[in-house]
């Protein structure tokens, strides 16, 4: 089906699921269930009501203020801006198709569920972050980044991050995560996404 950013729906799980083909950039309607919103690029408002629903696209952005359950599987990127809240069972998925693909939270956001972010080709140049995280966002469940990541903040679960970067005015600084925790945890449920064997190595901290 193609509906317009304002659709309204609910669908059972014992159901079919529907596909609705977004046409409009901004998506503030109300939809529940086993439904699947198709668009090439979206924003989230803030007024939006979702529930249990799949986003499949190549860019999403929410606006702040937003609180729902909503998986999103994107190409290119994925914002959060601030205070935005995905609740349990939440989940972002960006597929490592674009070299430059990124994810980002703003201040104060949360994520309870996974935020996965898949290898690409390494970019020419200067490092760039593929996962930006605040040191007010808080992630419970996985957060597993295949590439360079910036992580601050809280992460509550289980983490595999392939390269952690701090990125300042004054330059960047490679195998560092700055004003981070991480508590493991097995409360959170979350994709088993990682094949072992797998390599630890010890986070030490500095002062």
């Amino acid at each position: 089906m193609v509906a317009d950013g304002s659709l309204s729906a609910e669908n059972s799980y014992r159901e079919p699921a529907v596909c609705a083909r977004i046409t409009g950039k901004r998506f503030n309607g109300e939809t529940n269930g086993r439904v699947i919103l198709k668009v090439d690029h979206l924003v989230i408002g803030s007024e939006s009501r979702l529930k249990d629903v799949l986003i499949v696209a190549a860019s999403v952005k929410v606006e702040s203020g937003f609180r729902g359950k909503v998986q999103i599987f994107a190409r290119d990127s994925v914002v959060l801006e601030d205070g935005v809240l995905l609740e349990y069972p939440s989940g972002i998925y960006l597929n490592g198709a674009n070299p430059e693909g990124y994810l980002k939270l703003g201040n104060a956001c949360e994520v309870n569920g996974y935020a996965i972010v898949e290898e690409t080709e390494p970019l020419q140049g200067r490092p760039q972050a593929r996962y930006i995280q605040p040191e007010s966002a808080r992630v419970r469940g996985l957060l597993r980044v295949n590439g360079i990541a910036q992580v601050q903040g809280t992460v509550t679960g289980s983490a595999w991050i392939y390269e952690g970067y701090y990125f300042s005015t004054e330059g960047y600084y490679s195998g560092i995560f700055y004003n981070a925790r991480f508590i493991a945890t097995n409360d959170f449920p979350y994709p088993l996404w990682q094949e072992g064997p797998y390599e630890r190595m010890c986070v030490q901290w500095l002062y």
